[in-house]
């Protein structure tokens, strides 16, 4: 099974043009070919790409080989997060955007929280869409840059982000979204603008508006 890698700081692993892992914000991500993937295979795991066909090697840092290669093993640090090992190093996610390892004790560049299917599209969805904050009557958008793996900011709001995740497993493309904080109920729902026609003239200009309203519906 395919899971996606979220870092510490809100952003996923995803693939260059290169061939070179980099972390891109969740807002930046157009669709699943450029996200890399870890998948088990047996007690071990590799970085590859939604169809399976590139697989990472470690030697050349680049997603170069055709059948998996640099086994990594996984370490679970605490619920919902872990850390991957390659021959002594720890995978890290750097100042630079990009995935390296490293050798000292994993710390927090070194922790990441995997996500099944559901979870991505889910989070992919929210991140691209624009949303009413039905409470407050204002237009919201997921904030990736300053949202961590432990807390998202989502308009002017702080959620727990393990709490929000949880959403995901009703739908991976809601209309709206309800969620608790404290005692409040908030309500979230999809923007979709309208289409506003306006016609100027005379004779057959609201003919023509007739027929643009109709293939519009």
């Amino acid at each position: 099974m395919l899971k996606s890698v979220l870092t510490h700081d809100f952003h996923l692993i995803c693939i260059d043009n290169n061939d070179k892992l980099i972390q891109k914000r969740l807002d930046h991500v157009k669709n699943l070919s450029e996200v890399a993937f870890v998948c088990n295979i047996g007690n071990y795991w590799g970085l590859t790409n939604i169809s399976q066909d590139k697989w990472f090697d470690p030697s050349t840092g680049k997603m170069g080989r055709a059948v998996p290669g640099g086994y990594m093993t996984l370490g679970n640090i605490e619920p919902n997060r872990c850390v991957f090992e390659y021959s002594g190093q720890y995978m890290r996610a750097n100042h630079l955007k990009s995935i390296d390892f490293v050798g000292s004790p994993p710390n927090l560049w070194e922790y990441f929280r995997l996500m099944s299917e559901n979870e991505l599209l889910y989070l992919l969805h929210i991140a691209c869409n624009r949303w009413s904050n039905d409470n407050a009557n204002e237009t919201i958008r997921l904030d990736t840059t300053n949202s961590t793996f432990d807390n998202v900011r989502f308009g002017s709001l702080n959620i727990p982000f393990e709490e929000f995740l949880s959403l995901s497993s009703n739908e991976t493309a809601p209309l709206e979204i309800v969620f608790n904080i404290d005692w409040k109920v908030f309500r979230a729902s999809l923007l979709k603008p309208a289409l506003v026609f306006v016609a100027f003239g005379r004779g057959n200009v609201f003919a023509q508006l007739e027929v643009s309203l109709s293939r519009a519906c």
